[in-house]
């Protein structure tokens, strides 16, 4: 099968929907000897080392580390106690393979949910997103461990010498051992003392170490150890058991070496040298390798001796491949007499392991018998056989100690998905740097894994080696391969957060590629180029045409694909593109039912966190803003331990606070995180002081804003993110406007206006109208201004826009909104638009008619109150004293009204406070009556009307009678009559009338007669 084939038919597996070699690759060693204590044959009770064990535990101790010599009874000390105590345990023996923390998270997992299995919810997974942090994600996972582990629980680490000095796990364990709680006790076996790095723990008495002497038998012991292995007793004398002990000094694994002799054979030389061997006493192994070569094998039968030396090469195994291996049916039989009778062989719920020592011997003795040639295919032929099992890492670790180069290669092309899934990066780059480099050549997809392996931990480099990949591809004419390796080149730049003019030349290649071979590519090979081409083309190169080619692509993509974590980022960016080309509503409708899916599905917390983002970000594209906040805080729970996620989650968070003018969320978020952006890439960091600079602006401090533009822009030319250095322009030429610089608009406007229509960028030309039209409105006549607002209103109407990438500012669009209702334009849209801006005007300098104003209060003719609710109608009679409140304040103008003047006016005989507290009461009443607290407002003893949210027919007469008559006393005679037109056409009658007459209300009532009549003679 050829490496393209073998490679589409891999990456084509989802993850839903395993392989069953991929899932070979965990399932088998679930219930080996990795996660399982050992079956314990006949013992020696040793009552006193377990209460020993418990006083300890008792004391609050978090790890209890047991050190001894090889073959001194470590291993077997833990498991009775396991046995004896029946804790719920994890048992996890650790080997050099350990030394890729993916991996060990990896069988944690698997072990935890194995001694826990009533908890649905699936343990934090290692993903990319997690290694920038690795101590925070190891807390974090083991104080989920250690939830489900409970109390009194076990979590048991055998073999502690095994993992490598150098093993970034090494620092990762300690972080682990401080999450231990109360009630659960970690137990470490090892022949090495703690690590120096581990004092912290001793000193702090968390860590607390086994005394090893205790582990040697005394004279009672070793009888009873040798009268579990003689069937009659009576054979052994006094003498020879009391010559044993002393010679053994009590080590357990020298006495069942020496016991298995004849009681009447006297201890040689050679086997006293040996047995010292146990404390460390000689460096000079060959006396105890010639005592296991002369001895222990020539004393059994040909057929276990060949078994034992054939099967030396396996970690663990299982009987069935030492059966097939050695062509012994009997096999398993004689593997597990050695195992009761404690013959250096473990048996672990049907699968057997050597002791380190004995297997050590025996692959030093079958290389002797069988040669070296020999060895090495007798190990293809086990590697084989272990692959062909599921055992692929055992399989794989064979194959390379044989130099079977090629069989690595076809096995890890295929298991590197599951790999990559698991996180195992550095398992899988290690596997692909044993390879000869002219293995890797001849397989390319080897050089893509390794690739992916590094593209989130050294970017740089892995984009060279999708470049060196991507040629040898080309060569072969394999199109996935290429695709593929585009692909990667653009998340290898895309990671940088810079650059990205470097991705020009891929988008060109994915295009020239993709058409034409689409039908014949795996699902999986056409997300990564989908997710690839969008998060690139929406930074570099946002051309519409291109880009909803590939939003199209996308959305019809993502309702058959069920790949949960590559989900949740195609819909981020789907979201992300149609915001800036106009297609939000078919967007939203897109991906709603992928989100309902996703809502049910348990994520990994990585996962989760890039759900939350798109959620933020669909909620604030929505205008659900309260939802967007939600999702941003949950999603914030977590960033800290997903750092690579902060920016995407800063970016939502703060676009969501600032649509909706939430200054104190948003100046929590600048204040708490936009320090971070420094540090993640010039992309981010452009968009963070764009946003901080846009925050300002909204805060009315045009300096600070207008210094964040101008620094915004540097860095977004920097990063080479077309896109956002075309916003960052917008927002400087926004901020100019904002500060009434109009004569310096002009160039950075012509610059972003140019970009727009290169590009035909929906939302860039709509925001480009807009202040173009807000210029206009300030230096030209109006009706130079009314073809650029319908342009621009007739835009966001046919396109749905309401919130955008772009800056805006609500002194720009209020003004603008307020017009084109007045002139009718795009008037549906436009009162949309204000109510989802909230926009406010004051209601008596508005010079409009047609706001959507929460509040309408008409007083020329019959008095009404009209809310968003509807006309105020009262079932019974009406509060009187409130409404004449209200009156008489709209009398007297309607702001900066003394509360006692108010009071003496309507209650002129109430003796003392009496009429203050009055006051005070229908005040509150006549804030219920309006629906809004904030409609009328107090400050310093004296109220006004919100003219912000109430809109008051006789104010806003009195307004624009007066401005028309200004503007004809100067000779503007169309100004004139336009406002004097607006004005008559409010008037339909005399101010309140038929009402019951305050003097105040009878006064105005004359002003505004008088003020009607001037404005008639004008307009003749």
């Amino acid at each position: 099968m050829s490496a393209h084939s073998l490679h589409s038919q891999t990456f084509c597996q989802k993850t839903t929907s395993t392989t069953k070699s991929q899932k070979r690759l965990v399932q088998p060693i679930i219930s080996l000897a990795k996660l399982t204590p050992p079956s314990l044959p006949r013992l020696v009770e040793r009552p006193h080392l377990i209460e020993q064990i418990d006083q300890i535990r008792q004391r609050g101790t978090k790890v209890l580390w047991i050190q001894a010599a090889p073959g001194a009874g470590k291993t077997t000390l833990a498991a009775s106690y396991l046995l004896t105590t029946k804790r719920r345990a994890l048992w996890y023996q650790l080997n050099a393979g350990d030394a890729d923390p993916a991996t060990w998270f990896h069988y944690l997992t698997l072990g935890i949910e194995e001694a826990a299995p009533r908890f649905r919810k699936p343990m934090l997974a290692l993903e990319p997103a997690y290694m920038a942090d690795l101590p925070g994600f190891t807390r974090l996972f083991f104080e989920q461990l250690f939830s489900r582990l409970k109390s009194p629980g076990l979590l048991i680490f055998d073999n502690y010498h095994e993992l490598p000095s150098d093993s970034p796990v090494q620092s990762l364990m300690i972080e682990a051992f401080r999450t231990v709680p109360p009630g659960v006790c970690c137990m470490v076996t090892s022949r090495q003392a703690p690590p120096p790095a581990f004092a912290t723990l001793i000193a702090d008495q968390s860590l607390v170490e086994f005394s090893a002497s205790e582990l040697s038998f005394d004279l009672s012991e070793t009888r009873r150890l040798l009268a579990l292995h003689h069937v009659n007793d009576a054979s052994m004398s006094s003498d020879w058991a009391q010559q044993l002990h002393t010679h053994t000094q009590g080590w357990v694994a020298g006495v069942i070496l020496l016991g298995t002799q004849r009681p009447s054979n006297p201890l040689t030389s050679s086997m006293s040298q040996a047995v010292s061997l146990k404390a460390g006493k000689t460096a000079d192994h060959s006396v105890l390798i010639d005592y296991f070569v002369q001895e222990a094998l020539t004393r059994l039968s040909p057929d276990v001796r060949m078994l034992l030396l054939k099967t030396a090469m396996f970690s663990s195994f299982s009987a069935q491949i030492a059966q097939r291996l050695t062509g012994l049916s009997q096999a398993g039989y004689e593997l597990n007499k050695l195992a009761r009778a404690r013959y250096f062989v473990e048996s672990r719920d049907g699968v057997f392991q050597y002791h380190p020592l004995f297997k050590q011997f025996l692959s030093q003795q079958a290389v002797l018998e069988f040669g070296h040639d020999s060895w090495r295919v007798l190990q293809s032929e086990a590697a084989e056989l272990l692959v062909e099992d599921g055992w692929v890492e055992e399989g794989i670790r064979l194959f390379l100690e044989s130099g079977q180069t090629r069989h690595v290669s076809r096995h890890l092309i295929e298991q590197a998905p599951s790999l990559m899934e698991q996180g195992r990066f550095q398992t899988l780059s290690h596997w692909i740097a044993c390879l000869p480099a002219q293995e890797c050549e001849r397989e390319p997809y080897l050089l893509y894994w390794k690739g992916m392996s590094q593209v989130v931990h050294n970017p740089a480099e892995s984009l060279q080696r999708f470049e060196s990949v991507f040629s040898i591809f080309q060569t072969r004419g394999d199109v996935s391969g290429m695709l593929l390796a585009a692909s990667g080149a653009i998340y290898a730049i895309d990671f940088t957060w810079t650059g990205f003019d470097r991705i020009d030349k891929w988008h060109s290649i994915i295009e020239a590629l993709w058409d034409k071979n689409v039908a014949s590519l795996s699902p999986d090979v056409q997300s990564s180029v989908i997710i690839a081409m969008m998060r690139s083309l929406f930074w570099r190169q946002p051309h519409r045409r291109i880009l909803q080619s590939w939003l199209k692509r996308a959305e019809a993509f993502i309702q058959h694909y069920d790949r949960v974590s590559e989900l949740t980022i195609i819909v981020h960016h789907i979201l992300c593109c149609s915001r800036s080309f106009g297609s939000i509503q078919e967007a939203v409708q897109a991906i709603t039912p992928v989100c309902k899916q996703l809502d049910q599905l348990a994520l990994s917390l990585p996962t989760q966190v890039a759900w939350e983002i798109s959620q933020t970000g669909i909620s604030w594209v929505t205008g659900e803003f309260r939802e967007a906040k939600i999702h941003f805080q949950r999603g914030s729970e977590y960033i800290h331990e997903v750092p690579v996620f902060r920016g995407p989650m800063i970016f939502n968070g703060l676009y969501a606070a600032l649509h909706s003018q939430d200054f104190e969320h948003a100046d929590t978020i600048v204040s708490n995180e936009y320090f971070t952006l420094q540090h993640m890439g010039l992309a981010f960091y452009a968009i963070g002081t764009f946003q901080q600079g846009w925050f300002h602006a909204l805060r009315g401090n045009l300096k600070e804003a207008h210094d964040c533009a101008q620094e915004s822009i540097v860095l977004a030319q920097q990063s080479k993110a077309q896109h956002f250095e075309a916003v960052a322009i917008l927002g400087f030429a926004t901020v100019l406007a904002a500060a009434n610089r109009f004569e310096e608009v002009e160039k950075p406007l012509s610059e972003v206006e140019s970009i727009a229509d290169k590009i035909e960028h929906i939302s860039l030309s709509y925001s480009c109208h807009v202040l173009r039209a807000y210029v206009l409105l300030k230096t030209r006549p109006f009706s130079d201004v009314i073809p650029v607002l319908t342009q621009a209103f007739n835009l966001g109407r046919q396109h749905d826009i309401f919130y955008t990438y772009e800056s805006w500012l609500p002194s720009i669009l209020a003004p603008l909104c307020a017009h084109a209702i007045e002139e009718d334009i795009e008037f549906d849209y436009v009162r949309q638009l204000i109510q989802a801006k909230k926009l406010t005007l004051d209601s008596t300098r508005a010079g409009t008619l047609n706001w959507p104003w929460p509040i309408r209060i008409q007083t020329l003719g019959s008095f009404q109150i009209i809310t968003e609710a509807g006309p105020v109608t009262f079932a019974r009679k009406a509060p009187l004293t409130p409404l004449r409140l209200l009156k008489l304040l709209i009398s007297l103008g309607g702001g900066d009204i003394s509360l006692t003047r108010l009071a003496d006016d309507l209650w002129p005989d109430a003796e003392g406070d009496a009429a203050y507290r009055s006051i005070l009461t229908n005040l509150a009443r006549l804030r219920k009556l309006l629906g809004r607290e904030d409609a009328l407002r107090v400050r310093g003893g004296v109220l006004s009307i919100n003219t912000c949210l109430c809109w008051v027919d006789s104010l806003a007469f009195e307004h624009m009678a007066k401005t028309a008559l200004a503007a004809s006393s100067v000779g503007n005679k169309i100004e004139a009559r336009t406002l004097a037109t607006r004005a008559l056409s409010l008037y339909h009658a005399p101010f309140l009338a038929g009402e019951e007459a305050l003097v105040e209300v009878e006064v105005t009532r004359m002003r505004l007669v008088t003020l009607h009549t001037q404005l008639m003679s004008a307009m003749l």
